[in-house]
């Protein structure tokens, strides 16, 4: 009779270690690869880079080169510039400020061919965003070029053909210079008449 029992109870313990055994959860592992498929991850920032690539600031464009011209002219075998005048001047009653007038003489010094001319003066509504010429004293301060708005003035000149051995006139204007600059730094951008190269001259306030 115990060896009976012995092996009933032997089997009832069987069968409940099987019944245990089938109600278990099978163990699911997962693949963390794939869960950053289609992603691109930040290695030093372990988040999902969803940032747009920064477009480049047309401001940031950098003159190809720089031409300290000694004195007020600056030459080479195809025009000559020269700075003819100096003033501080109120040209336009809607002016509020007393600009800086930088008279510009330029001739085509090419016997067969024209000379294109587009002026450092900027249109208004590119001015904020492109590099612009300006003016700088000994102190540090910036004075930029006035753009033009709407009607240029009569002694600006702006876009045209120079024919060969022929010159025009251009006037520019800049932002009214402090009472205590004693002296000037003017930085012409580069453009295409200086093929890139940032013009620089240095004189004394008018």
């Amino acid at each position: 009779m115990k060896v009976k029992h012995t092996k009933l109870i032997y089997c009832l313990a069987l069968l409940i270690v099987v019944g245990l055994g089938c109600n278990k959860k099978p163990e699911i592992k997962t693949d963390n690869s794939k869960q950053a498929e289609g992603q691109q991850v930040n290695v030093e920032n372990p988040q999902v880079n969803n940032e747009k690539t920064k477009q480049p600031d047309s401001t940031a464009t950098q003159a190809k080169g720089v031409i300290n011209v000694e004195n007020k002219t600056y030459e080479n075998d195809k025009f000559k510039i020269e700075i003819t005048d100096l003033k501080s001047k109120r040209i336009s009653k809607y002016l509020q400020l007393i600009p800086l007038l930088v008279m510009l003489k330029v001739d085509n010094l090419q016997k067969d061919k024209n000379l294109f001319y587009p002026s450092w003066t900027p249109d208004a509504s590119v001015a904020y965003k492109i590099r612009v010429s300006t003016v700088e004293d000994e102190h540090g301060k910036v004075y930029d070029i006035l753009p033009v708005r709407g009607r240029k003035h009569d002694q600006q000149t702006i876009d045209v053909e120079i024919k060969p051995g022929e010159s025009i006139t251009d006037m520019l204007q800049f932002n009214e210079i402090a009472p205590n600059a004693k002296k000037l730094k003017l930085t012409l951008v580069g453009n295409e008449l200086t093929d890139g190269k940032d013009l620089v001259f240095k004189f004394d306030t008018p």
